[in-house]
């Protein structure tokens, strides 16, 4: 490769780069309008596609072909789009699926990265300078995006969950503690995995309010008891693991 189109090869990785806030945000709207549900169901053309994202065609059109120059979605011999195998990751009822990440960092992330040149100068964090504090206390207030949060991690740990169970041997523990563990994915799938263990989600109270039916899905709900309380002061005692 010559020093010209290496050069060019640099300048394209690096548009990239800064161009990843329009990719968040088609992404994220993609989830929004549920167009991964809507083309998972039947491929749509047309009009027939707008209605039923209850979207205007033309602006509808427009953030398809975004989303197929990402990969997520895919146009047939018919001209219809068509969901990828990246692109069902953004269904919300896939197991591992990445659609409540896509609408957290769209939503909620974007904003506290906007400051980070002031939190590199002054050494405090966006949330510590606006008089918050650098926990997860800021989501109590906050429903709707604690449930978001936590519903990302959910996806974001299926898959990091079977390869710790497959990989970590907790035979002879008699009670596992999951520090911080949201609504229970990491510990419902090492509870599953380990049959004779007992164990225990210990989280902020808007993680564990709704964890328990997570559990209860899981079949693990009678082997795990749920505990309060925030990792940045203590975490419960008599574990194993």
């Amino acid at each position: 490769m010559n020093e010209n189109a290496d050069d060019d090869v640099r300048r394209k990785r690096l548009l990239d780069a800064i161009n990843a806030s329009w990719t968040t945000q088609a992404i994220a709207a993609a989830v929004e309008l549920r167009i991964p549900e809507l083309l998972a169901a039947a491929p749509l053309a047309g009009e027939a596609r707008a209605r039923a994202a209850g979207c205007d065609p033309a602006s509808l059109r427009r953030l398809l072909v975004a989303l197929a120059s990402l990969d997520l979605i895919a146009c047939d011999e018919a001209g219809r789009f068509v969901l990828t195998r990246s692109g069902a990751l953004l269904r919300a009822d896939a197991d591992d699926s990445l659609a409540a990440w896509a609408l957290f960092n769209a939503r909620h992330s974007l904003r506290v990265w906007s400051r980070l040149a002031d939190c590199v100068r002054s050494g405090r964090s966006a949330r510590a300078s606006s008089g918050g504090s650098d926990d997860f206390n800021h989501l109590d207030a906050d429903p709707e995006a604690a449930d978001l949060f936590h519903r990302a991690m959910t996806g974001l740990t299926q898959s990091i969950a079977t390869a710790f169970a497959a990989a970590v041997d907790l035979g002879r523990a008699r009670c596992v503690v999951d520090v911080g563990g949201g609504y229970g994915r990491l510990i419902a799938t090492v509870l599953a995995a380990y049959p004779g263990v007992r164990g225990v989600l210990f989280d902020l109270p808007h993680a564990i309010a709704a964890a328990a039916p997570q559990l209860e899905r899981a079949g693990v709900s009678g082997r795990c008891e749920l505990v309060c309380g925030s990792f940045f002061e203590a975490v419960p005692a008599g574990a194993d693991a």
